[in-house]
């Protein structure tokens, strides 16, 4: 399975040119629309979910986000010495000292036995196209859905996947998994959510990119957040690797942070950004990494492979928004 050798790589200078098509095409999509509008919009979702509309008018300031993490901290258990745990080896503060400073950290790796079960299981259970939570099929049979539709597939995500995969909950309720979340949210987690897809290879235009969220964006999903990613395909160049841009998760241009949308283009990465801090995360299967959903990146759209990836995420509140529960009462079952 492993053909890109024993070293994961991390490319700098990544993300393209920002003359690139999907710039062009959405070169409108990072600018604020109507302050009217958006106001009319934010008061309406604040009414329906005021909780959640708190959180994302304000947890894109770092001294509310410290804040809240300093009120509900609690200091975080380490794991008694000799349990079970997926990641013996991981460097504990180097990682930590990474997600502060960084945003990122590369290095914790899955074993190849985890790394089978779970792509057994994914060869063998229905995904669902993301475009038509309704439609379900296995891997082997994406080309027949999409000759089916006439439409380009770009995604295949799995439904309750913490629930239905023993191994992937094995993942997400790693001992020492979940410490270092603890440490890096300072408090234990109040929401575990896991998501495990395919992205698939093939030509796209650059508004089915944008739609498959394969453009930089941000993510708010809490006042504090930790993302693990682990590959489970080999991943190049080629391969739809993620793309991250180092220190974006403190660093954003006011104009950036404010506006209404998540989204920004290549242009304006490259704009505010130096090259060397537009990272590409190559690595075999089993390769994972660690980062701050709040920092700028995105999952680049493969070109000649597909690729299975594993995401586990953690906040310090529950929110009771669960992307991997979207089809819950119909969601497919292992075979």
């Amino acid at each position: 399975m492993n053909n890109l050798g024993q070293t994961p790589r991390v490319v700098v200078g990544g993300g393209g040119s920002p003359d690139s098509a999907a710039a062009d095409a959405f070169g409108s999509a990072g600018q604020p629309g109507s302050p009217l509008l958006n106001g009319v919009r934010l008061v309406r979702y604040f009414f329906r979910k005021p909780r959640r509309a708190q959180m994302l008018a304000l947890a894109r300031f770092r001294v509310v986000s410290n804040g809240v993490a300093f009120l509900y901290g609690r200091e975080a258990v380490r794991p008694r010495a000799g349990e079970p745990t997926l990641f013996p080896d991981v460097d504990v503060e180097g990682l930590l000292t990474g997600m502060r400073r960084d945003g990122l950290f590369a290095g914790i790796n899955l074993a190849p036995d985890a790394v089978a079960r779970i792509v057994e299981y994914a060869r063998n259970t229905e995904c669902f196209w993301n475009a038509r939570p309704d439609v379900r099929f296995r891997y082997d049979d994406h080309a027949a859905v999409e000759a089916k539709y006439g439409t380009r597939v770009l995604l295949g995500r799995y439904a309750e996947i913490d629930d239905r995969c023993p191994a992937v909950r094995a993942v997400s309720h790693d001992p020492m998994l979940r410490y270092i979340a603890a440490r890096h949210l300072g408090r234990e987690p109040g929401q575990t959510e896991t998501r495990l897809w395919w992205s698939f290879a093939g030509d796209a235009t650059p508004e089915e990119r944008f739609k498959a969220d394969q453009g930089f964006h941000y993510d708010l999903h809490d006042y504090r957040r930790i993302a693990f990613f682990f590959h489970l395909t080999d991943v190049d160049e080629s391969a739809g690797p993620h793309e991250c841009v180092k220190g974006s998760h403190v660093k954003k241009p006011w104009r950036m942070l404010l506006r209404e949308t998540r989204h920004a283009t290549e242009a304006e990465i490259h704009e505010h950004y130096p090259a060397e801090d537009i990272l590409t995360m190559c690595g075999p299967s089993g390769f994972g990494f660690a980062t701050d959903p709040f920092g700028y990146h995105r999952g680049s759209g493969p070109v000649s492979r597909d690729r299975l990836i594993l995401r586990v995420r953690f906040t310090i509140f529950d929110d009771g928004v669960r992307v991997d529960r979207e089809v819950s009462d119909a969601a497919p079952q292992p075979a």
